[in-house]
């Protein structure tokens, strides 16, 4: 197992240094010394406009962390996104504004490109309101309800259509990022 704390790997960011090493591996992180075939990853924004939800068990550190991890399990690490994570009366205004409906909804994803970042592929808004009110709806963790939803936007952004491809690859991704199951 990698020793992720290894000078030849540099700093850790603080986020990731309390991490089970083991989550790592299960992503399908190199060993020291094997090579890389993926690209860098793409820049990453998060912005919350909200104070997350009480409910969803994760503090501003683990955030990013989980983020990229549904990420990576997409195969898309080099891609470039906005995620901003708001409460429900924001997500009603982005709602009403951009789709003409009324109230909240889980999330909102805006496909983008620009010439000048080739690997921009657009932003992502999602209530933390929405996702804790649907998890315990539904019946799910809710990790496993972020990480399907956090999926599901991406692949949008990506020009995945509804359908059993997308659900497919949503469902992996969510067994990736919540230890459930093997990484893409």
């Amino acid at each position: 197992m990698t020793d992720f704390s290894q000078a030849e790997f540099g700093e850790l960011p603080p986020e990731l240094e309390n991490m089970d090493p083991d989550f790592f591996a299960s992503l399908g992180v190199p060993e020291a010394g094997e090579e890389v075939s993926f690209l860098p990853a793409g820049e990453l924004v998060i912005e919350t406009h909200c104070l997350l939800n009480p409910s969803l068990p994760l503090s501003q550190s683990e955030l990013r962390p989980f983020v990229e991890a549904v990420r990576f399990a997409l195969g898309m690490s080099e891609a470039e996104v906005q995620l901003s994570i708001v409460n429900d009366a924001e997500m009603a205004q982005h709602h009403e504004q951009f789709k003409s409906r009324i109230g909240p909804t889980n999330v909102l994803s805006f496909p983008d490109s620009d010439p000048e970042r080739p690997q921009y592929i657009g932003e992502i808004i999602l209530s933390a309101d929405t996702l804790v009110r649907e998890a315990d709806l539904y019946g799910q963790p809710v990790l496993e309800h972020f990480a399907r939803l956090l999926a599901h936007a991406f692949l949008h952004l990506a020009g995945y259509p509804h359908g059993e491809e997308m659900y497919s690859l949503t469902e992996q991704a969510v067994q990736a990022a919540t230890g459930e199951g093997p990484a893409r």
